[in-house]
């Protein structure tokens, strides 16, 4: 059985409110999740129902919550026989599922950006065996119901329901039901599967099996654009493929991967043969040292609005995970590269919070 289902790859960065209460489907990147704790994902606790006893009659029923949004019953069950109107919530009873909130960004393509504007994020919620999918920087595609919800209510950490109630302003979300990544444990991430290679990659892989210099082949197709700098190109080839991967018998990290530092004269072209190497790895940040700050290197400890939890922003290091990640105008940062110490040689990013 197949249906139709409402591609919004591009309705996410309009925020069009057409398909509210409808089932699309919607890629983008997966930013910082929104409940996070140092590193590991903090989940909460939703209620689904909820059983009320009735202070007049002593009725007890049990009253679901429609998209965990609490309400209080109107009238007793036994009604017209019962008028009570005060209800007593049995906590104990609580019916509960777990809830994780990730933000999603648009990933168009250059043929279909918009130069000069940000792009959009989305808000998703995940419940029950979806949380803890997918991790931040990995390329997901949501299925789910768009929903809106009143921006007060979501902000209300007091229970100032009425002021929610007369409040104009909705944000649309997603109500997942799939989440497909592109992202891998970290057990499966050195070790290619067969979802991972198309029919076009086998055949390529053909043809350059044949060549007696695959090496070179390979090392001029990074930037062709970029007439020369063979062994330039060459080391930039040994930092994408890296080493072989130690088996992990010990607890001492012995990290397979290698780093490269481009020195040249200015116009030579090492800002494009950055930005190429962004391009060809499978997962590629690319930013430059003279506007970057160490927390925009490594994490952010944010304060969540209307609540005191905290949450982490991922930076350039963090979003580049198994994959490479380009820093451009090295010389121009100040100590912002102490920040570089621990993941080029731990390949770990620590964080302190008091």
């Amino acid at each position: 059985m197949w249906f139709a289902l409402a591609t919004c790859a591009s309705r996410c960065a309009e925020r069009c409110y057409e398909t509210l209460r409808q089932w699309i489907l919607t890629p983008g990147l997966l930013l910082p999740t929104k409940k996070t704790r140092l590193v590991t994902y903090a989940k909460k606790h939703k209620v689904k129902s909820l059983v009320f006893s009735c202070c007049k009659c002593g009725k007890e029923f049990t009253q679901g919550f429609k998209d965990f949004k609490y309400a209080s019953p109107m009238e007793c069950p036994n009604a017209p026989t019962c008028r009570g109107h005060f209800f007593r919530p049995m906590t104990s009873s609580a019916v509960t599922c777990d809830w994780q909130g990730i933000r999603i960004q648009e990933n168009l393509r250059d043929d279909v950006r918009e130069v000069g504007r940000m792009p959009r994020t989305l808000d998703i919620e995940l419940v029950s065996d979806l949380i803890d999918s997918c991790n931040p920087g990995d390329t997901v595609t949501i299925c789910g119901v768009s929903k809106a919800l009143n921006v007060e209510a979501g902000n209300n950490a007091g229970g100032r329901a009425s002021k929610a109630k007369t409040h104009s302003l909705f944000k649309l979300y997603i109500d997942a039901n799939s989440v497909a990544s592109s992202g891998r444990s970290r057990k499966r991430r050195r070790k290619a599967t067969d979802d991972d290679i198309t029919d076009e990659d086998l055949t390529a892989f053909e043809e350059i099996s044949g060549d007696l210099n695959t090496f070179e082949l390979l090392a001029h197709s990074i930037c062709p654009s970029i007439y020369g700098h063979e062994l330039v190109k060459a080391g930039i080839l040994l930092t994408l493929l890296g080493g072989s991967q130690k088996p992990e018998t010990t607890e001492v990290c012995v990290r397979p991967d290698i780093h490269c530092l481009i020195v040249g004269d200015p116009g030579l072209g090492k800002s494009q043969l950055l930005k190429a190497t962004t391009n060809v790895a499978p997962r590629g940040i690319y930013v430059c040292g003279n506007t970057s700050t160490t927390a925009g290197l490594t994490v952010t400890m944010v304060k969540e609005s209307g609540s005191n939890d905290y949450f982490l922003e991922a930076g350039a290091l963090v979003l580049g995970d198994e994959g490479i990640c380009c820093i451009d105008e090295f010389d121009k940062m100040g100590s912002e590269h102490q920040a570089l110490l621990e993941a080029m040689e731990q390949q770990t990013v620590s964080i302190a919070k008091v």
